[in-house]
């Protein structure tokens, strides 16, 4: 799949099977770009961004703060605990 094709896939499995999908990505930028598309074909309580809590892998003393917000609202989220 090349673009965006892989995203218009993927939600429409997604509202076919009516099942929760995760995608892990490598890298903010992949994440990002996903993420966008995903959010304009779905609605937004159907679409919920994790990202990594460090600015560098392994080091926890450079913590992202404003990551560290998104996270907390992923998992206060009444999407997620239904997950549960």
């Amino acid at each position: 799949m090349v673009g965006s094709g892989l995203n218009f896939k993927l939600v429409t499995a997604f509202k076919n099977l009516d099942r929760t999908f995760l995608f892990v990505l490598d890298n903010a930028e992949q994440a990002a770009y996903h993420l966008n598309d995903l959010e304009q074909l779905l609605t937004k309580n159907e679409v919920l961004f994790f990202p990594a809590s460090y600015r560098q892998a392994y080091d926890i003393e450079a913590t992202d703060n404003a990551n560290v917000l998104l996270r907390s609202e992923v998992l206060k989220s009444r999407e997620y605990r239904q997950l549960l």
